[in-house]
């Protein structure tokens, strides 16, 4: 595996100290290599005549960075001013580099227009930031903003200043990059929202830290190439009957798209069968969208006794538009009993299980809730989940020991059977069509990012760009499948491209179907990639 660890701010102070006192690392050499990292993406992108530099300077080691990403810019013929937002204390590293700028006579500038520089460089605060802003940085940060959104090119030094590295909450207010280059390791804080709304395009840059011995390796970056290695293709020989087979319950009469979008979606997700149990209004719309779809249908006031068919399944989703009627609450508690079976519960299903007090029984427990049903099925407020998603995600996950995942308009999610998925910067374009992110003879492309918590079953978090309900069905075969697990906690991203789809299959008037409620698929044991799809 081509793994990258990620490190939240205490994490990646011990790597710091290590590094310099415990290896003998100098500690300006390590400065040395992280500024001319910065510097090599700026020479890449801006040309020297086009516009003026201004590195922007805490009096920290951040700061100390800034001031030698300045100096390597002057000498290779940039036009670049300082300025320094210098506290009471300045470290040693700070200082040295403040006195050769002096010698070089690089300006420092006391009370710039930000609007008058092309290329801003953030160097006001690294990962040691816990407070929120004062006055003076605050006004700053303000300004860089303002001259960003005027057309300035921000390059945040290893996080933007005002991000937690730890937890990617805003402390009071942050500035804007719009490409961050941090150092070593990926931090936590630009992981998760609103921290990888501000980083931009992120960076990572080895300058030569060393791992500590007990440095946790619990948190990682999972590669393309890894991905590409767990998408299950069909045997030859398979047939339907041996590639998994879903029993979806869903729809109302009143939501009957939602059990179209279940069962075309858990088809194109590989299932080899899919039944589904809908109200007797959806046959028409359901056939019409998926002939391939197993169908038992109840009228109202008919319950139609499940049974055979959970006995058949190998997995079961229950609750997308199912509404809460006396029928949808019968079939709520039915599969809530049966723990021999794998089952995700969405939506209604949700929604009953906290107005009814039911408890999912058994270990294979899938919750897909999205954040208001989060805050009913905790308790908790909105705001409050926001402001730590992972810890409620695990500690939920963990109390009732399932598979748990999250979903909104954002770009995380949190985790799965075993581990724990964190899916930060999925897609640019929120507005963009779906069919966009094929590309020809190879699938989709879209970057993506995981956390895994092993040992206990975790939470799984997954917030949408698009304005459609959900993306889900399109990666989960590949975090959620044949992943070696041990007892630690893992991190990993990648691009997203792989073929899970042919591009032939997407019609120009149709986006594929993409339902949350599908992540059911991923626990079929017999989940393999169609090459017919």
């Amino acid at each position: 595996m081509l793994m990258k660890y990620i490190l939240n701010a205490d994490e990646m102070k011990k790597v710091d100290e290590y590094s310099i006192s415990g290896v003998g690392i100098p500690s300006v050499v390590l400065m040395e290599r992280a500024a001319l990292s910065v510097t090599g993406h700026i020479v890449e992108h801006i040309d020297k005549t086009a516009a003026r530099i201004i590195c922007i300077c805490g009096s920290g080691n951040n700061g100390a960075d800034g001031l030698a990403i300045a100096r390597q810019l002057f000498l290779k013929g940039y036009k670049v001013d300082v300025f320094l937002n210098e506290g009471r204390h300045s470290t040693q590293e700070y200082r040295i580099q403040l006195n050769i700028i002096r010698n070089l006579g690089i300006q420092c500038i006391d009370d710039p227009d930000f609007s008058g520089y092309g290329v801003i460089v953030d160097a006001l605060f690294g990962n040691g930031l816990s407070g929120s802003l004062k006055e003076k940085a605050a006004c700053i940060v303000d300004n860089i903003n303002k001259a960003h959104s005027k057309g300035a090119y921000v390059t945040a030094v290893d996080i933007p200043s005002g991000i937690s590295a730890t937890s990617g909450m805003v402390l009071g207010c942050a500035v804007k990059a719009d490409t961050t280059v941090t150092f070593g390791y990926r931090k936590v804080g630009q992981l998760l929202y609103p921290g990888a709304a501000y980083c931009g395009n992120l960076i990572t840059a080895d300058i030569g830290f060393a791992e500590y011995k007990d440095m946790p390796k619990n948190k990682y970056v999972y590669e393309e190439s890894d991905a590409a290695k767990n998408i299950i293709k069909r045997k030859p020989d398979s047939n339907k009957g041996s590639c998994g087979k879903a029993l979806i319950i869903a729809g109302s009469k009143q939501y009957g798209g939602a059990a179209v979008l279940a069962s075309q979606a858990a088809y194109r997700m590989g299932a080899g069968l899919v039944k589904l149990i809908t109200h007797s209004d959806n046959r028409n719309i359901v056939l019409n969208n998926n002939v391939e779809c197993l169908l038992d249908i109840y009228s109202d006031g008919e319950f139609l006794e499940p049974e055979a068919s959970v006995i058949w399944s190998d997995a079961i989703c229950i609750g997308p538009g199912l509404s809460k009627c006396d029928m949808a609450l019968k079939y709520v508690r039915y599969i809530a009993e049966r723990t021999d079976k794998k089952r995700l519960f969405d939506a209604d299903a949700l929604n009953i299980s906290v107005e009814k007090q039911i408890t999912f029984r058994g270990n294979n427990v899938v919750v897909t809730p999205h954040i208001g049903e989060m805050s009913r099925l905790t308790g908790k407020s909105i705001a409050d989940i926001k402001a730590d998603i992972t810890g409620t995600a695990v500690s939920y996950a963990r109390e009732h020991n399932c598979t748990f995942l999250i979903m909104g308009r954002c770009r995380r999610l949190f985790c799965r059977f075993r581990f724990c998925c964190l899916f930060p910067h999925c897609f640019q374009n929120r507005r963009a069509p779906f069919r966009s992110l094929f590309q020809p003879g190879k699938g989709i492309k879209c970057p993506l990012r995981i956390t895994v918590n092993g040992g206990y079953k975790s939470a799984l978090h997954f917030e949408s760009t698009f304005e459609h309900p959900g993306n889900l069905s399109i990666f989960f075969c590949v975090c959620l499948r044949r992943f070696s697990l041990n007892s630690k906690a893992h991190i990993f991203e990648m691009p997203l491209h792989f073929v899970i789809f042919r591009t032939e299959s997407v019609n120009s008037g149709n986006s594929p179907v993409v339902g949350l409620h599908t992540f059911f698929c991923c626990t079929l044991n017999g989940l393999q990639h169609r090459s017919d799809m």
